[in-house]
């Protein structure tokens, strides 16, 4: 006899279905269009062919979606059900959470459908999140409420009723129509009575008021079937409830047929006989992964279906908002355009299906359990401080300036842009700093290795570190994503010079004592400042901090030729953009000295000697003493960022001191942390945040939003735009540090 299992809070089987549901949703569709255009034979034309709605009466593979969602949505609940109670929650308070998951959805209908857009004359309130959103709650209610036997009665109560209804109700308007057609059933009669906005079809809305009964049924079945595989019996083994699923499916076909013959197969109607037939479609699509994945324990092939499973409502929206579609002709219409033109299709299907997914994989790999984690907050609040900065002030300020154009502001945006050539801007600050808190961080981070023989494991670390970092670079600023050899850039970036000075920090964190790392710091800087004052190279060099003469530049063209930033080539010759003067190579030296001078800053707040007043002075003081420094010595070795000059090194890093004392003091020492959250959903997830606003578009969604202000606007709309799109960014920066989701590099 087969021993009876427990079964898990969450089935594996479930999830996996979900996924696959809704991979039709997430381009399935598309795919297998474009294998019947690749290859167009009888076989993939035909399931081509499943891939649309029927217009009217009929089943295709496409009308099974929705319904499976919506089954599936139902065969979870008594499990939720079964841990909620668990956990002590009242009655009430169950059916309160019952209806607000309801009132959600319904909600986030009418945002996808244009709700934001204003304009309420054409907005479409039916919605398919509405009905997934009402029919599960109803159910859900008489679930809680009722036992099986009322709810069984209760469930053939409303397709019977449904039926009468619609085959014996008078439709006043009907014009002598039928009463199953599209101008003659009673559904789009009510729909046009009491549905306010727009209707889909004019007459009537697959979605609308009266059809979204039945959808009760539907959810109903779904909650059978998941009391059923919950249910604990001597004898009822997992095999035995897989059978009575399938014989369960075959008697629902049956009635269904059956009673398609007065009352027709509709989707568009959510006919009683529908609900059958897709009913007995979705028990064995069950049946069937529950038997592979949660019976036999066949789970390896499953993770595909089930990262998209876990988040199928996100892709539903995020499809709804974010312009995938970009993001997968930047990273693979290179490659598209270079297949035959009848596998472009197959290509752009992949490629989208691709980047929907990886999307979703990283919300599922990242989900963190949540644990108390001894961070220094202040770090986390002024690297949010940073990022704040690079991604909401910059791109919401610059568009603010250019629509206001008053002399006044402009003279304010000073501190908002950076310096020419020589001098320093606040602006200046934004990069350096970034660098300077990858240092702090370092103490905290890799002290556990710095006493391992073996230290294979935090040299692959480093290394992984370092290549995402420049990769990430490339894809910002190297043109990387445009797969067009001719147009990459390789060194370019602040991910790339964070990379390069956290490599040349964490190998002498981990070899060589703090007196040497300073020692060593200081010659670098020494080092840089000869290189440039000394070597002369041609019309290049020997004391030059010229944008055209000085030594760094001649090295970056030299070595990086046309794939530097800015690089053309025009007839064979590689022509250098006199707008571009950032140096990279020869300044690497120096972002060590920054990341350096972070460390610095670690060692001294990580020190569990000190006193937190001793803290603070020592980074004031040392703070206040290297701006000092860096601009004297900027009398002989200009301060300039575009060179990374050893005197702005000074310079920055004694700002970044100070700032640090400041955040510290605060909020460590002080315990003013009360409004520092929004800061820390941008410090923890700092490279993310950089990512999203520098790869990723999400303009498409301010615009689709309000489009319609920009008559009334002006030079304004822009700033609109602006604050939507950060607005975005922020949104889901903050959903993933509520989740504990943090992109790790």
């Amino acid at each position: 006899m087969e021993k009876q299992k427990q079964q898990p809070q969450r089935l594996q089987s479930l999830d996996a279905l979900r996924g696959f549901d809704m991979l039709f949703i997430m381009g399935g569709a598309s795919l297998f269009v474009a294998l019947a255009t690749l290859f167009p034979n009888p076989f993939f034309q035909a399931i081509a062919g499943q891939m649309e709605h029927v217009e009217w009466n009929g089943l295709a593979h496409h009308d099974t979606i929705f319904p499976l969602f919506l089954f599936i949505a139902g065969i979870s609940f008594p499990f939720s059900l079964e841990k909620q109670r668990g956990k002590g929650m009242t009655e009430g308070a169950i059916y309160k959470k019952i209806v607000r998951r309801g009132i959600t959805l319904v909600f986030l209908g009418l945002v996808y459908n244009g709700l934001l857009s204003f304009e309420f004359d054409h907005l479409r309130c039916a919605s398919v999140l509405a009905r997934i959103g009402l029919g599960w709650m109803f159910a859900a209610l008489l679930f809680v409420r009722f036992g099986w036997k009322v709810r069984a009665g209760i469930t053939v109560l409303i397709l019977v009723g449904y039926w009468l209804a619609m085959a014996f109700v008078p439709v006043p308007d009907a014009g002598g129509a039928g009463p199953f057609t599209l101008e003659g059933n009673l559904v789009g009669y009510i729909d046009r009575l009491f549905l306010p906005g727009r209707l889909h079809e004019t007459v009537f809305d697959p979605e609308g008021l009266f059809s979204t009964v039945p959808a009760i049924a539907t959810a109903m079945l779904g909650m059978f079937t998941g009391e059923w595989i919950k249910l604990r019996k001597e004898g009822l083994t997992d095999r035995k409830k897989v059978l009575c699923l399938v014989g369960a499916g075959a008697v629902l076909l049956i009635v269904g047929l059956l009673w398609s013959l007065v009352f027709p197969i509709n989707k568009k109607l959510w006919t009683s006989s529908f609900v059958c037939v897709v009913g007995a479609y979705s028990v064995w699509m069950f049946a069937l992964f529950f038997y592979i994945i949660d019976v036999l324990g066949w789970r390896k092939w499953t993770l595909f279906f089930t990262v998209i499973g876990m988040n199928s409502i996100t892709i539903y929206l995020a499809q709804r908002f974010i312009r995938f579609s970009y993001t997968s002709e930047a990273i693979f219409g290179g490659l598209a355009k270079l297949m035959p033109e009848t596998a472009q299709p197959l290509v752009s299907a992949i490629a989208y299906i691709a980047v929907c997914w990886g999307f979703l994989y990283f919300l599922y790999r990242q989900r963190m359990e949540k644990k108390k984690l001894n961070r220094l907050e202040s770090l986390d609040v002024l690297r949010g401080f940073d990022l704040f900065c690079l991604v909401v002030l910059e791109m919401v300020l610059h568009p603010l300036a250019h629509a206001i154009d008053m002399p006044w502001f402009n003279s304010f945006m000073w501190g908002f842009s950076h310096v020419e050539w020589e001098g320093f801007s606040t602006w200046d600050l934004v990069m350096p700093l970034f660098l300077f808190m990858a240092g702090v961080s370092m103490p905290f981070s890799l002290s556990r290795y710095k006493d391992m023989p073996d230290k294979m494991a935090v040299y692959r670390r480093i290394g992984k570190r370092v290549l995402l970092l420049w990769v990430f670079g490339m894809m910002c600023q190297g043109n990387l994503l445009a797969l067009d050899p001719d147009r990459v850039y390789l060194y370019s970036n602040t991910l790339q010079s964070i990379a390069m000075g956290y490599l040349i920090a964490s190998l002498l964190f981990l070899h060589v004592r703090i007196r040497v790392q300073i020692g060593i710091a200081a010659s670098l800087l020494l080092i840089f400042w000869g290189a440039m004052e000394f070597i002369t190279v041609g019309n290049y060099g020997g004391g030059s901090y010229t944008p055209d003469s000085n030594l760094a530049e001649w090295i970056d063209r030299t070595v990086l030729g046309r794939f530097r930033d800015g690089a053309t080539v025009e007839n064979g010759e590689v022509i250098f953009a006199t707008w571009y003067r950032y140096t990279w190579i020869l300044s690497s030296l120096n972002f060590g000295v920054t990341v350096l001078t972070g460390l610095f800053a670690g060692y001294i707040l990580k020190n569990k000697l000190y006193s937190e007043r001793l803290k603070l002075r020592m980074l004031f003081g040392i703070g206040l003493g290297m701006v000092i420094a860096g601009w004297l010595w900027g009398i002989e070795l200009p301060v300039i960022k575009k060179l990374w000059t050893s005197s702005m090194v000074l310079v920055s890093s004694g700002y970044c001191f100070l700032l640090m004392g400041l955040f510290y003091y605060w909020i460590d020492y002080k315990g003013h942390r009360k409004y520092t959250t929004w800061l820390k959903v941008y410090g923890m997830n700092s490279i993310l945040a950089y990512m999203l606003t520098n790869v990723v578009s999400f303009r498409c969604i301010g615009e689709s939003l309000f489009f319609g202000t920009q008559q009334y606007l002006g030079n304004y709309y822009p700033v609109l735009i602006a604050m939507c799109n950060v607005s975005v960014i922020y949104v889901l920066l903050y959903a993933f540090y509520k989740h504990n989701i943090f992109l790790k590099v």
